[in-house]
């Protein structure tokens, strides 16, 4: 098997493992003896299943390596065993993990290793990733369970310590539009051959000057001509399929987000009037993504307002009370919900009952 030398790091490498259906699975093993990490093997097993391809994973466990370095070097413990043990790394374990991935790369002339700040971010989204995935037994196929809030509460305390790294990297620059000469140059380099007055020649056909392969020239130039025109993400361009372009009779193209966006959170809007005293708030408590959202709500309200008080007494701030008494208010509906999620035993609850509503009845006539 041949692996290049950049494929890990310390006493880490990633390897790519070849089933017997042909496929190649990335998989990060120990340099000594070459046997797979466990708890790693499981997470890329699962994502190579519903989330990646095999570079991007591969990646990621390029990453993972520079994770489990620092557990042997820093923490002195296998990693492996740490989080089969439901264990998770502190706040200030993480804050030395982040000095350990800002410290490791390439060898400058005074002998300290560096990397620029957007691979260390790439290198912390995929660690994030990780544990955020392993705090819960029941990935890891553990017959322990641990309580949805204590599950939330971690996963917060993840997020919470990489955003002091990303705001460190700094944001990317904002690639600038392109001019209209720019696109009459774009068009004439790619795209299909026209006519004097503009129209095209039938059949289609590109110039020779094409820098694309013939077979791909006319779906790269439908590429960039619809997104060009309608202005979609590359997301949103890559979605489209055959049943979204309009038909005759039909307005125009269809941009759908399709069941299968896991990371949509479109889809769980966080409706914060219902978690003030609204009686029609409904908690699902076998809902673990519901509760953990509710967690996130409660832990950043707080941050939110402690902040704001802090500086309104320091007078960097001038806080007005209604922002105050929404921030309280919004904080303690939130509480109040988990407290009536952790006593009761109903799946359906409704905390607020005979708070009255604050929706606005809509009156029908009928005819």
């Amino acid at each position: 098997m041949n692996v290049s030398s950049n494929s890990g790091t310390g006493n880490y490498r990633v390897l790519p493992v070849v089933l017997g259906t042909g496929e190649s699975v990335p998989t990060l093993v120990r340099r000594s003896d070459w046997i797979p990490v466990r708890v790693a093997t499981r997470w890329a097993v699962r994502r190579r299943r519903f989330e990646c391809m095999p570079s991007t994973l591969g990646h990621d466990l390029r990453a993972l390596a520079f994770l489990y370095d620092w557990a042997d070097k820093t923490l002195l413990c296998d990693l492996d065993d740490m989080l089969e043990a439901l264990e998770v790394p502190t706040g200030r374990q993480l804050d030395s993990l982040i000095a350990f991935l800002r410290t490791r790369g390439n060898r400058s002339e005074n002998g300290v290793e560096c990397v620029n700040g957007m691979a260390t971010v790439a290198n912390q989204a995929a660690i994030r990733s990780f544990l955020a995935w392993s705090v819960d037994p029941a990935n890891q196929g553990s017959a322990h369970s641990k309580a949805n809030r204590l599950l939330a509460e971690q996963r917060t305390m993840l997020a919470e310590v990489s955003r002091g790294l990303i705001r460190y990297a700094g944001a990317p620059d904002r690639i600038p539009p392109v001019s209209p000469g720019g696109t009459g140059r774009i068009n004439e380099l790619i795209g299909p051959r026209r006519e004097e007055d503009g129209r095209l020649v039938l059949p289609v056909s590109f110039g020779n000057h094409n820098p694309f392969r013939p077979p791909s020239r006319l779906r790269n130039w439908l590429m960039y001509a619809i997104a060009h025109q309608c202005g979609l993400r590359r997301g949103e361009l890559l979605k489209i399929r055959l049943d979204d372009v309009p038909k005759p009779g039909e307005p125009g193209l269809k941009i759908r987000r399709r069941p299968h966006d896991r990371a949509d959170e479109r889809r769980h809007p966080k409706l914060l009037n219902c978690v003030k005293d609204c009686e029609d708030y409904v908690l699902d408590t076998a809902n673990k993504k519901h509760i953990n959202n509710l967690v996130q709500l409660q832990i950043r309200t707080q941050l939110t307002l402690d902040q704001g008080l802090q500086q309104q007494a320091k007078g960097e701030q001038d806080l007005s009370e209604n922002w105050i008494a929404e921030a309280q208010a919004t904080l303690n509906g939130v509480l109040r919900i988990l407290e009536a999620a952790s006593s009761e035993s109903e799946t359906a609850l409704r905390p607020f009952k005979g708070k009255g509503s604050h929706f606005e009845v809509v009156e029908q006539n009928c005819a």
